[in-house]
């Protein structure tokens, strides 16, 4: 088995350790999140069956295309204002 290696992966991880700011943080996690993604370095070899719900009632939500989230029957959509 090899170790993973990406420079440019690694560059982005180094600059998130020193970047405080917020919105440079988002993308730089991004840019990381996708690299990780087309190189396959999360793939998996078993996979469960997802159900995708959207909700105009949803509102600044971002799905991260890295990140999976499980709706149980404890989770709830609340209004806020």
């Amino acid at each position: 088995m090899e170790k993973y290696s990406n420079k440019e992966l690694d560059d982005i991880i180094n600059k998130l350790s020193v970047t405080f700011d917020a919105k440079e943080r988002i993308e730089l996690t991004r840019k990381a999140a996708q690299i990780i993604i087309d190189e396959g370095f999360g793939t998996y070899l078993i996979s469960q069956a997802n159900v995708n719900v959207s909700s105009k009632k949803s509102r600044k939500y971002a799905c991260i295309p890295i990140d999976y989230y499980f709706l149980t029957p404890n989770v709830s959509i609340t209004k806020i204002n």
